[in-house]
């Protein structure tokens, strides 16, 4: 179950950075409302992550593309935000 959803996350990240920004700003925008949702500032969600507070701001503006968002930084959200792969791009 953890490598199909781990295998979603990851094609649905690089299929965003495909469809060009309807998807990923749809992705962009999740994230921020799933930080907000979990009660998180973005430095304090950097700092759970393990990643600059700039990152986090940068992916919030849609300042980065999908494509270059690791698995592993995709987990590391997913975690720090309490949520499944699965619902960052939902």
């Amino acid at each position: 179950m953890y490598n199909i959803c781990c295998k979603s996350l990851l094609e649905t990240l690089q299929k965003a950075a495909r469809g060009g920004n309807i998807l990923q700003n749809r992705i962009f925008n999740r994230v921020a409302f799933l930080r907000r949702q979990a009660g998180l500032t973005q430095s304090q969600l950097a700092k759970e992550m393990g990643v600059p507070p700039q990152w986090i701001s940068k992916i919030e503006r849609g300042e980065i593309d999908t494509s270059n968002i690791s698995l592993l930084n995709g987990l590391k959200l997913a975690a720090a935000l309490n949520v499944s792969p699965w619902e960052l791009v939902r």
